[in-house]
């Protein structure tokens, strides 16, 4: 029980912890460089992968629940900050990865809300 509790509170930290660190190996100069790839893997991740979704599941699910909302909103999330480490530490292009986690979360305030709209609807 002891060791448990040490567990939870070392767990509250690793995210905010790990944002910190990828946010500090942000460039300028490599966001300037990667951003239309970076646009283009988000456009793809939060705009059409839900596009599809929802033109192939409309006919067959019910829009109304709300567990099917929720999933809908779920596929249309920005890249997730551990898998922006996973690439890096794969040796995928640290650049990209980062400059995609931070377009990806400021660009999330906008299209979070259209999908929550057109779900809505």
């Amino acid at each position: 029980m002891y060791v448990e509790g040490i567990l939870t509170k070392l767990e509250a930290t690793l995210i905010p912890l790990v944002t910190m660190i990828v946010g500090m190996k942000l460039e300028i100069k490599a966001f300037k460089l990667y951003f239309k790839e970076s646009l283009l893997a988000l456009g793809i991740k939060m705009f059409l992968v839900p596009l599809l979704m929802l033109v192939v599941l409309y006919p067959f699910y019910d829009f109304s629940m709300t567990y099917i909302k929720v999933t809908f909103i779920e596929i249309a999330m920005p890249p997730m900050t551990m898998a922006t480490v996973l690439a890096i530490r794969g040796g995928l292009n640290k650049d990209l990865a980062i400059n995609a986690l931070g377009l990806g979360i400021l660009s999330s305030f906008v299209v979070i809300p259209f999908w929550n709209y057109v779900v809505n609807f």
